[in-house]
């Protein structure tokens, strides 16, 4: 049978249609995602253009690690809240968490811990270690849903089944308590050596007080660092490449070949870092030029932090991948921050920029 008039048409119409449907940009893999992420973070605006574009295309990876470079950069944790829920509800499991870590500590949204359940429950389902934990912890203290101990072992077990520290000490702390699973202390000693292996410092304090051991040739610690800024991404992100392969040269005070000028600066930020993790709160802010006022008044800078440190039960603090130069009295100083308070867990790339004021080195500017 011949074909109709239209069948004809048709046949003849479609190849110039399809070549009239513009071709969809190919979505960019979490990798390449986090490199243009990390090279924004270094000011290539073409990078952070193409980031952006993405983003605003509607690719997931894209839309999560902007939100990740809002916070990095400006620590505009409103915009990043909602560059985190595109990528939630397109389906990424990072971005689900970090939404979940937001509704945690009231970042750019209000606290909501029903809601935080929410998205962290999404993103355990597809085994998320992070969100495991997370959403273990609620379990374990009732909130956001009811207290259930078992559940709470089960989330924690399979966070800590995929290596995540804090969930293997958690879950080694249920078995000497009997919480949620039957007690034993010898699974108990096992979870926490693991957890103190990975240079967990609650970790090894729990063991040595049940009488065990860390293991002989403990992974070195990379302590989180602390800042409501900073744990807007509480975990929300993996360490940028360049901090990851340690592109970054380290400094480290008294190193062959490091500058005096630059040892001191490292040397301001470690004890920087460490009266943050103590919550010393005249050391820290001794840390910072008389004069620091980023966009508010000095005052009201000192009292925004009070209240964001002294609320944290306990803050770990850590610096890595530590580069400085030196010009002067100005130095500009470029490394990982680790982060960790309560649920929140980050990992950063950190600018900071120094001057040295009275014979010492202080924080004139972050980003």
């Amino acid at each position: 049978m011949l074909p109709s008039p239209a069948q004809v048409a048709t046949r003849l119409l479609l190849p110039l249609f399809l070549c009239l449907i513009p071709l969809q940009a190919q979505a960019l893999g979490n990798a390449q995602a986090r490199a243009l992420a990390a090279a924004a973070d270094g000011g290539d605006t073409a990078a952070l253009d193409k980031l952006l574009a993405a983003a605003r295309a509607g690719d997931p990876n894209a839309e999560n690690w902007y939100g990740i470079y809002c916070v990095d950069e400006g620590k505009d944790y409103g915009l990043a809240a909602n560059w985190f829920r595109k990528a939630a509800e397109h389906g990424n499991a990072a971005a689900q968490y970090s939404l979940g870590v937001l509704y945690t500590d009231g970042l750019g949204v209000a606290a909501d811990p029903h809601r935080a359940v929410a998205w962290y429950q999404r993103s355990a389902a597809q085994g998320y270690a992070k969100a495991e934990n997370n959403l273990a912890w609620f379990y374990a203290n009732g909130k956001g849903v009811a207290r259930d101990p078992g559940l709470a072992a089960s989330w924690y077990r399979k966070a800590a089944e995929q290596g995540n520290a804090k969930a293997q000490m958690s879950l080694g702390l249920l078995y000497a308590s009997g919480s949620g699973v039957a007690k034993d202390l010898a699974l108990a000693r096992q979870w926490l050596q693991r957890s103190a292996a990975q240079g967990d410092p609650d970790a090894a304090r729990e063991l040595a007080a049940l009488g065990g051991t860390a293991a002989a040739t403990p992974v070195p610690s990379v302590h989180p660092a602390p800042t409501a800024q900073a744990s807007a991404q509480a975990g929300t992100r993996p360490a940028h490449p360049a901090a990851a392969q340690g592109a970054a040269p380290g400094v480290q005070a008294g190193a062959a070949g490091t500058s005096a000028a630059q040892a001191a600066v490292g040397q301001a930020l470690q004890g920087w870092a460490r009266a943050w993790a103590a919550k010393d709160l005249n050391a820290y802010f001794a840390a910072y030029a008389p004069d620091y006022a980023p966009g508010m008044t000095h005052a009201a800078w000192m009292a925004d932090r009070r209240a964001r440190i002294v609320d944290k039960a306990s803050i770990q603090v850590g610096i890595s991948a530590l580069a400085v130069r030196v010009a002067g009295d100005h130095a500009d100083a470029r490394f990982v921050e680790h982060y960790q308070a309560g649920t929140i867990d980050f990992t950063g790339v950190k600018h900071v920029q120094l001057q040295r004021i009275g014979g010492r080195w202080l924080i004139v500017r972050e980003s």
